[in-house]
């Protein structure tokens, strides 16, 4: 997916999104919506305006397995509440840092790579 408008894909509620590739959005690569409960696995996040992945408040999807590069904000962005897991992700090269973790973040974060 690569477009020109604010998110690549926004997420709300349940649902996959696999093995795609999110890049050049003017805002962020992925943004997953208060109380969202996707799946986001197997892809590319790269080159998007703000954060590769951010999770909104009380989500509680999973991220795994993804490449999150050359973002121009953070690779990962956890809003305050977020409760989604975040496992075994490359995490790389993104201009303001690996991640962000704002207040009282329940969600797992654990086996990711984060390199710069």
């Amino acid at each position: 997916l690569d477009a020109t408008s604010s998110y690549g894909v926004w997420l709300e509620g349940a649902g996959r999104l696999s093995k795609c590739v999110i890049e050049s959005n003017r805002h962020g690569g992925v943004f997953i919506a208060h109380q969202g409960r996707p799946r986001v696995t197997e892809c590319t996040i790269a080159r998007n305006g703000n954060a590769g992945v951010t999770t909104g408040e009380k989500s509680e999807g999973l991220v795994q397995r993804n490449t999150i590069e050359y973002n121009h904000g953070f690779g990962l962005r956890l809003r305050q509440g977020c409760g989604t897991h975040h496992l075994q992700n490359t995490v790389r090269f993104n201009k303001e840092g690996g991640m962000l973790g704002e207040r009282a973040c329940g969600g797992l974060v654990a086996e990711n790579t984060f390199a710069e």
